[in-house]
């Protein structure tokens, strides 16, 4: 039996999706982080009051839209809100995302460890997105440009990576299981990343490097 996916970052999520079987499949895909359903983004106030959820994960659809008025229902609800939706979906939904003040947009396919990372990483105010949705007009800076892009000492390939998976939440246990080094040396080059972008936590060292463009999954 495959084991219910553990909470990450204490995200307490709010699943919001028209198709009832999208609800019920973006639940169980994250497990004991699902604490509650919603049908549709006109229901969040009445949904998020009755549950405990600290974060949102909405499905826009195959075709992906945004309601220009979404932004006053997420103002009400002063929730992190991270919105799925097709990676053919028409038109750019980067600025419309901004605009309503969406915490992400992901591609409705992601995994499910993708998306307990990324909600954990909205509830530190970050905006997640899939570079499936970047636009190449957008000038948003990937993260494998990022080294030129610093000021300062440029970060290596391997510490690219390493700000890359601390921005998505994990610690430096995960962070050597996931590069397939040690924990020592992973911890040597988080080091070494907060050491060249000036940084004294964790969490200044990926805000920093936010300034320089967003976090990528």
């Amino acid at each position: 039996m495959t084991p219910e996916p553990e909470r990450i970052a204490g995200a307490r999520t709010l699943v919001v999706a028209d198709d009832p079987i999208v609800r019920d499949a973006l639940s169980a895909r994250l497990g004991a982080a699902a604490v509650a359903d919603a049908a549709s983004s006109e229901d969040l106030a009445d949904a998020v009051a009755k549950s405990d959820a600290n974060a949102v994960l909405w499905d826009l659809g195959p075709v992906g839209t945004i309601d220009p008025e979404l932004a006053a229902r997420l103002e009400a609800i002063a929730l992190p809100v991270v919105a799925l939706a097709g990676t053919t979906a028409q038109g750019d939904l980067l600025g419309p995302a901004f605009a309503a003040g969406l915490a992400g947009l992901l591609a409705r396919d992601t995994a499910a460890e993708t998306l307990q990372h990324a909600l954990g990483t909205a509830l530190h105010g970050l905006f997640v997105l899939d570079r499936a949705f970047v636009p190449e007009s957008s000038g948003i800076v990937d993260t494998g440009t990022l080294a030129r892009t610093l000021d300062g000492e440029p970060l290596t390939a391997r510490e690219q990576e390493v700000v890359q998976l601390m921005a998505e939440g994990l610690s430096n246990k995960q962070i050597a299981d996931r590069l397939g080094i040690s924990t020592h040396t992973a911890k040597f080059h988080v080091n070494a990343v907060l050491g060249k972008l000036g940084a004294s936590t964790r969490t200044e060292a990926v805000v920093r490097a936010l300034q320089r463009g967003v976090v990528m999954l």
